[in-house]
């Protein structure tokens, strides 16, 4: 130490230090210029790639407020139906009624945007309800 000068503690948080905020600015900078990276003014972005294993749904059930919307849907046969959750809490999609389940199907929906299908692979009319709402039921009627 030089006689008389004081050597004076950084009051700045490792953190804030010049050299880091630089690489903080630096890093901060690229992550910008990659998010920029492939994009052309007016051009539109490429539409995501669909899989061929899992077709569109044909028709679409909704649970809202504790109700399947629509309560009674016709379909043809090998139609893909799509039950999806907008409540918060955790729903079912189970074949058959309370009193008397059948093993056709059986869907946990854990929250809201999640969902399930089924195809109807013959005619007839399937009953469904919420395993954990017993009020909440539903009719898929399904037409050759």
């Amino acid at each position: 130490m030089v006689q008389g000068v004081e050597r004076r503690r950084s009051r700045l948080p490792a953190w804030a230090t010049p050299g880091r905020a630089k690489m903080r600015w630096a890093v901060a900078g690229f992550v910008i210029l990659l998010g920029c990276v492939g994009t052309t003014p007016g051009q539109p972005k490429a539409a995501p790639a669909t899989s061929l294993s899992e077709p569109t749904p044909t028709a679409e059930v909704v649970i809202e407020l504790f109700q399947f919307r629509p309560g009674r849907l016709t379909v043809p046969v090998g139609a893909q139906v799509e039950w999806t959750n907008r409540d918060d809490v955790v729903h079912t999609v189970t074949s058959g009624v309370p009193e008397r389940r059948t093993s056709l199907f059986h869907g946990e929906l854990p929250g809201k945007g999640a969902t399930f299908r089924f195809s109807a692979a013959r005619a007839g009319t399937i009953p469904y309800f919420c395993a954990r709402h017993d009020h909440m039921r539903g009719e898929l009627v399904v037409q050759p």
